[in-house]
């Protein structure tokens, strides 16, 4: 009974020591951040090491044809350098003035760009190639092909360019704006602003160009070869999974090139400790300045908009939204199945690398360039990769490898990175003087997780699990190659029919999946408004 109770005691007193029953652990130094972080790291990238490795060990032994597949790999970053730069010359001035000033119809129009990014991108291509048949036939070469595939890669890259230039000019300081208006009145302004947010609106460009190479839905639709859709006709055409996995692994390397120096450039920005509490607020535009935007605003509502209203009009030639109806509603369960599981597994992740980072710096900007660069890596890496793991894993783990939990695990660990990205910047505007408050009271780390932080983190953790659950939800690569038979989701039960189904009834399956994306940039907008970080009483 003695010896019980001073073991008790050692345990409760070693406790003490190193804080694990004090809310002061969450701001002090500790190994169990790196160990955390690296154990993290592990899990998201272990689906892709096998396929990697044995793909590039079988180089030698392949039946692809080297050549034609790099030539397609360079059509592809050709076709995303070109869109990333048309977006970057419209979507750059966008996000400037949209975060300088206040005007009308500023809310829907970044309503409109953000569209684009949560939609599947197969579905303004098919926007496009119905309005293309309508064109002229002088108008078509135009129009047709490449052309046609960077117009659908301009409106995503537009979009994300857009908004990282608005962030960036909504982290301005008053006092610096104010300098630049007595120096020279809104123009000065305006410049200061695009020259502080140049940077960041490049690096945003250069994150569409390489995520574009993973894209094969505008490429297939548009008859034009790229790498993504040769990766997915070798895999779920030919059956052929050592040439898939060493044109998946050829494809990661040249993601990684630019992504690797992408994400160390991102990483001091992102991972930036913010304020908890902003206190400028912009200020009313001018007529003349709201005239000089209305093109560019044009461009990029246009991009979205018309190929938009050209999937609504087949629709009216015939009854078949009840039909699309039924297909929702046929694979509702799984699609709410993958989206809600990837969330959850994204969110946990996201959460826990926000703990382990912390406030350090060097965690912080380490864990930052992680998940960019993971998040650039092609969708088809850890989808092929989990198909190789499950061939060799043992039939107990087949509850977990195999089947729904399978798509699951592949959309949560390749969408982690962008949850982990947006739960670091909320945990960096928490102030510390929070927990050493709560810490001279005697609070508990159990009750300030329970009572502070959460609810503080909450309006965060939720966008995170909505928007990582949109992006599942326009996902076609991962349930394409894990989904077990008859547990499609809707996206890709529209992605199979498009070549042979009428085409009202392609029209009205995109309407309905337009709609859900429509109401999750809705719920985004009411959810990032309640969500401004306020200091806890």
């Amino acid at each position: 009974m003695g010896g019980s109770l001073i073991r008790t005691s050692h345990h409760y007193s070693l406790r003490r020591f190193i804080g694990l029953g004090s809310c002061l652990v969450l701001e002090r130094p500790g190994y169990w951040r790196l160990a955390g972080l690296v154990i993290v790291a592990l899990v998201l990238v272990a689906p892709s090491v096998p396929l990697l490795t044995g793909a590039l060990t079988a180089i030698g032994d392949s039946d692809l044809n080297l050549a034609r597949y790099l030539g397609d790999l360079a059509v592809s970053t050709g076709v995303g350098l070109i869109a990333a730069m048309i977006g970057f010359a419209v979507g750059w001035p966008i996000g400037v003035i949209a975060g300088l000033f206040v005007f009308p119809g500023r809310t829907l129009l970044l309503s409109i760009l953000a569209l684009p990014l949560l939609l599947p991108t197969f579905l303004l291509g098919l926007g496009w190639s119905m309005l293309f048949t309508r064109l002229p036939a002088p108008f078509l070469p135009l129009l047709d092909g490449v052309p046609g595939v960077i117009l659908v890669f301009f409106a995503p890259a537009c979009g994300l360019i857009a908004l990282a230039s608005l962030a960036s000019t909504l982290g301005l300081g008053s006092s610096q704006l104010d300098a630049a208006r007595l120096a020279g009145g809104e123009r000065a302004a305006i410049s200061a602003a695009l020259s502080h947010t140049a940077p960041v609106a490049i690096l945003a460009a250069m994150l569409t160009t390489v995520l574009s190479l993973g894209d094969p839905g505008p490429g297939q639709i548009f008859g034009v070869r790229t790498a993504a859709a040769d990766l997915l006709v070798s895999f779920s055409a030919a059956y052929d999974f050592e040439v898939a996995g060493l044109q998946c692994a050829l494809l990661a390397i040249a993601v990684l090139l630019v992504a690797v120096p992408l994400a160390i450039h991102l990483a001091p920005r992102l991972a930036r400790a913010t304020l908890a509490r902003s206190t400028r607020q912009p200020n009313r535009i001018s007529g003349s300045i709201a005239l000089w935007a209305i093109p560019f605003s044009g461009l990029a509502a246009g991009a979205v908009v018309v190929p938009s209203i050209a999937l609504v009009l087949p629709m009216l030639d015939g009854p078949y939204l009840a039909r699309a109806s039924r297909e929702l509603s046929a694979t509702a369960i799984d699609s709410l199945v993958y989206c809600g599981g990837a969330a959850l597994l994204a969110v946990a992740a996201g959460l826990a690398v926000a703990i382990c980072a912390g406030r350090e710096k060097r965690l912080r900007q380490a864990a930052v360039a992680a998940a960019v660069a993971l998040f650039c890596l092609p969708p088809a890496l850890p989808a092929l990769g989990a198909v190789k793991i499950a061939t060799a894993a043992p039939p107990w783990l087949d509850p977990i490898l195999r089947g729904n939990a399978a798509v699951c695990l592949a959309l949560g660990l390749r969408l982690a990175p962008l949850a982990i990205v947006l739960l670091l910047r909320a945990w960096g505007a928490t102030a510390p003087s929070w927990t050493h408050a709560a810490a001279v009271s005697g609070v508990t780390l159990k009750a300030f997780l329970r009572r502070v932080l959460l609810p503080v983190l909450g309006p965060a953790l939720a966008i995170s699990g909505l928007l990582v659950a949109l992006l599942a939800s326009a996902d076609v690569t991962s349930v394409l190659l894990l989904a077990p038979p008859g547990h499609s989701s809707f996206s890709l039960r529209i992605f199979t029919v498009i070549a042979n189904a009428p085409q009202s009834l392609v029209a009205a399956l995109c309407c309905v999946q337009l709609a859900v994306a429509v109401t999750g940039v809705a719920a985004l907008l009411c959810w990032s408004t309640a969500g401004r970080t306020v200091s806890p009483s």
